[in-house]
């Protein structure tokens, strides 16, 4: 008969017991015990929350929470629906394992949130697709680690070192509107929408194309240039880091059963499905560029003579200055940027920089499109400029070029939420008090360590007490009213979301308004802008960014079709 394993604790116990022995069977048992007490207390810390006294929506599932059932309609649809019913604070399920979250629009709340980013984090669980994707640039950076960036990175995105990179949307612009010229009249073949036009939609002079991809195309060539001096190229041919880049996210919009798994429970994720290959291979493409980048723009900084000063000439794109920043004789040590953390944001500004900034010109000329004698009156103003290449200054002085910009960042805006994880116990204040469940009053509302509160930005940017009684309505001339908007909003451009506000505000929001103001103003001197005579029906769908959809043909991916031609005396 075989020995037996004891454990050898066992020698210690007294004379006549033992420890049972520990089979292969026992251990397996063990461990099924230990993962049923672990998600028995969760469940169980889960249901004393003190969030079940705050009004909400039944849970529409108990497994996984609310947020599917958010996805499955149009973006914020939902959640504006809830706060117009409960109120501008609501309880939301996060599903079994986790206490309830909140969704808040309450701008006093979110001003508290703003201003203590070490207590309300971008939640671990949701980071990881995007770190996955990104790195550990500014963008996912928390703590210490994202001040330091942040510190560094500012100079490159200041008014001036902005206003230097102008030429370079100006020549890619340039490069849009000669291959949409060609596209209408020399390239009948040319696959300019990934679905065919319908007979009603054939029209002399003009084209079925899909501006989203030739905007996103753009905006690649424009962070790349700006970015970090690197020509993509993907007006002119497929570049593999914009496609690979672009794959992976297109990997991560794609959620199955084990993505949901390993999204709750992040050991599965050691599992290498082709999901999680495909971003990590994207990770690592983009990072060697960035590698051989940075050491590229260091060498080039080390050939000046005398080191390192704030005068030291160098590019203008945002890696050179990121670099110049960083390699400073008077930076003391701590505060340095380690290579790696350099090289991550290459990708974070080609995710930051591509995806945001081309949806928001895509719902942009949409909006034109439904609105032809506003289309009209922007262009007049447009074409009544006589400098080609106006300056930031006069760009920023064309009054209708900004308020249609602002209005679509109101209603459309590109990043239409965000959420935040708290890092410890605390009192969340509210301008607008609520009443619970149990009928109390609450001016405050008790927020536990890991209660995840949501931002919906396009709630607050439909708010009939801020915006006026056609706050669902797209107009530009509404910001000519006076006390428009009536109460003040935290964020860092237009009295918007938008950007965000506070400390994690989008560091980049200068640079995005220079570059749709610079593409507006070479497209639409150019070209109109209609709806399809077959009037397709377009959707928002939200995965990081807000995406255009067309109904019907969500297999094809995210599109905006409209009929483009060009501008007739």
């Amino acid at each position: 008969m075989a020995p037996q394993l004891t454990s050898t604790a066992s020698a210690g116990l007294p004379a006549g017991l033992s420890l049972p022995a520990l089979t292969p069977l026992n251990v397996v048992g063990l461990l099924f015990l230990g993962l049923f007490v672990h998600l028995a207390v969760k469940v169980f810390r889960a249901s004393r929350s003190p969030l079940y006294n705050v009004p909400g929506e039944p849970s529409h599932n108990w497994i996984v929470g609310d947020f599917p059932h958010m996805l499955s309609e149009p973006t914020g649809v939902l959640q504006k629906r809830y706060i117009n019913k409960h109120g501008h604070t609501i309880r939301t399920s996060t599903g079994m394992f986790s206490p309830p979250g909140i969704i808040t629009s309450d701008l006093t709340a979110l001003g508290y949130l703003q201003r203590n980013p070490d207590l309300f984090i971008k939640p671990p669980k949701q980071s990881r697709a995007l770190r996955a994707l990104a790195g550990d640039g500014v963008l996912m950076a928390e703590f210490h680690s994202h001040r330091r960036q942040r510190r560094i990175l500012n100079p490159a995105f200041s008014p001036a070192a902005i206003r230097d990179m102008t030429p370079v949307f100006y020549a890619k612009a340039e490069e849009l509107r000669e291959r949409i010229a060609t596209v209408i009249d020399d390239d009948p073949k040319h696959d300019a929408s990934p679905t065919p036009p319908k007979p009603e939609d054939i029209v002399p002079g003009s084209r079925k194309l899909d501006m989203g991809k030739y905007l996103t195309e753009l905006a690649f060539d424009v962070i790349g240039m700006a970015g970090f001096d690197y020509d993509f190229r993907c007006q002119q041919t497929s570049n593999p880091i914009v496609s690979g880049f672009r794959g992976a996210l297109s990997a991560l919009m794609r959620i199955n059963a084990l993505a949901v798994a390993q999204h709750f429970w992040p050991a599965l994720e050691v599992i290498p499905t082709k999901r999680n290959l495909e971003v990590a291979a994207s990770l690592k493409r983009t990072t060697d560029v960035g590698r051989e980048l940075v050491a590229q723009k260091r060498r080039e900084l080390l050939a000046a003579e005398g080191g390192i000063e704030k005068s030291t000439e160098t590019g203008k794109d945002l890696l050179s200055l990121i670099v110049k920043a960083n390699m400073a004789q008077d930076l003391p040590e701590n505060q340095r940027l380690s290579d790696e953390e350099i090289i991550y944001q290459v990708s974070t500004f080609l995710l930051a920089g591509s995806e945001t900034t081309s949806n928001g010109l895509s719902w942009v000329l949409w909006r034109l499109a439904q609105n032809p004698d506003l289309q009209r009156r922007l262009r007049e103003e447009l074409s009544s400029v006589g400098n080609p290449e106006p300056s930031l200054d006069e760009l920023n002085e064309l009054h209708l070029l900004e308020n249609v910009v602002r209005e679509t960042l109101r209603i459309d805006s590109p990043v239409p939420e965000t959420i935040r994880e708290a890092t410890a116990d605390t009192m969340l204040p509210l301008a607008e008090p609520i009443t619970g469940v149990d009928g109390t009053v609450m001016t405050s509302i008790p927020i536990r360590k890991g209660t995840f509160i949501v931002e919906p930005f396009l709630a607050v940017h439909s708010n009939t007490k801020i915006w006026g009684d056609d706050a669902e309505v797209f107009n530009p001339d509404r910001f000519d009213r006076p006390n428009c908007p009536a109460m003040k909003v935290p964020g860092s451009y237009g009295n918007l979301l938008s950007f965000n506000g506070g400390a994690r505000n989008c560091i980049g929001y200068r640079f995005a308004l220079l570059e749709m103001k610079v593409v507006l103003f070479i497209l639409l001197r150019n070209f109109t802008f209609d709806i399809l005579p077959s009037k397709p029906e377009i959707t928002r769908k939200n995965f990081i960014v807000m995406l255009p959809w067309v109904v019907g043909e969500e297999h094809v991916g995210s599109q905006m079709p409209l009929l483009v031609g060009h501008v007739r005396d």
